[in-house]
């Protein structure tokens, strides 16, 4: 399906100098999870990398640049019902 997405990525957000995280609180027009509590996430754009993603939706959400520390996990999900154009794949950074 031309312009569907099949990857999103996640971002664990830790400020160093005070060993705190950053979460944040879904807005309650979402379509899937509404006012529930998440780290940084956003789906690929067509031709974009993992890193890329991390960076753009970092930028996009929050107004801030990240270093990239290390790989917190992979996942593969269904967005919805478990049909296959509901199916994705996932990484989430630290």
């Amino acid at each position: 399906m031309p312009g569907r997405f099949l990857a999103m990525v996640g971002v664990v957000l830790w400020r160093r100098s005070d060993d705190r995280y950053l979460v944040l609180r879904r807005p309650a027009m979402r379509d899937h999870g509404a006012g529930t509590w998440e780290c940084v996430t956003g789906r690929l754009e067509q031709r974009e990398s993992f890193e890329q993603a991390v960076r753009r939706e970092s930028r996009e959400e929050l107004g801030l640049d990240v270093r990239i520390e290390f790989i917190v996990g992979t996942t593969h999900f269904y967005r919805g019902d478990k049909v296959p154009e509901n199916e994705m794949v996932g990484v989430s950074f630290g």
